[in-house]
């Protein structure tokens, strides 16, 4: 007796058709803050973060993906960069977790895709000269920064030498869920968040089986799925599949 299986990302077709499409644990957020308030137009070269802020936290609340990020441009265009902390043991040193490419200020928000934990911190890097920070906020508001400095690369410590009160860092992140853990936000990049090895679809794909032969004599068997990346077991009068072609002769 012939058996076949089929599987897509690795798993049995069966096992993906068992999944449903849970909605995400908690919905998108956004972080940071970009109102218009009184600017300051920062020099080239220098790095900031918001240490503390009494408005919109800066703070990533809960792990997940970063999938958007915005900064209020006026003036002159910029290169900006969103750049991402972590605090260490240490105080006011932080570790460089991630930052996302360069970017041209803009009034639309940039596509990025950064994975984070709860507790990072938004940061900016103000390659060019650009509206990076706002005076005239909260005294509990906290901007550490560095100016004149190279651009500190993920994996390195970061420790500013310059902490400034009453400004917020001119920086807002989109914050998605990632409940698979797939490194894809839920809403907008990850259309099955059940199954870290998709992001198109939770839909199992379905499989055609041609039979071309005749009766006690060698048959071709012709497989043919609906979508691409599936592959194909066969077992022929035994309990164990082997990996076979989507042509199958026996």
């Amino acid at each position: 007796m012939l058996r076949l299986n089929a599987l897509t990302r690795g798993l049995p077709l069966a096992a993906c058709a068992a999944m449903t499409v849970a909605a995400p644990a908690q919905a998108a957020v956004t972080i940071g803050e970009t109102q218009p308030l009184a600017n300051n137009v920062c020099p080239p070269s220098s790095i900031h973060l918001q240490a503390a802020s009494a408005g919109s936290s800066y703070v990533v609340p809960s792990a997940g993906v970063i999938t958007s990020w915005s900064n209020a441009p006026i003036g002159p265009a910029a290169r900006v960069r969103l750049k991402i902390f972590r605090a260490t043991a240490v105080l006011n040193a932080y570790t460089v977790v991630d930052q996302s490419r360069i970017e041209t200020t803009s009034a639309s928000a940039f596509s990025t895709r950064i994975p984070v934990l709860a507790g990072d911190i938004l940061g900016l890097t103000s390659i060019d000269a650009s509206t990076c920070v706002r005076f005239g906020t909260s005294a509990a508001d906290k901007e550490n920064a560095a100016l004149g400095q190279p651009d500190p690369s993920p994996g390195t410590t970061f420790t500013p030498p310059v902490i400034s009160g009453t400004t917020r860092v001119n920086v807002s992140a989109n914050l998605e869920p990632d409940a698979d853990g797939d490194g894809f936000g839920d809403e907008t990049q990850d259309g099955c968040s059940t199954n870290p090895k998709r992001q198109d679809d939770c839909v199992a794909p379905t499989v055609t089986l041609t039979r071309v032969g005749k009766p006690k004599a060698k048959t071709t068997f012709t497989l043919v799925a609906s979508e691409t990346g599936v592959t194909f077991q066969c077992a022929l009068d035994g309990p164990k599949f082997k990996n076979c072609g989507a042509t199958k002769v026996f």
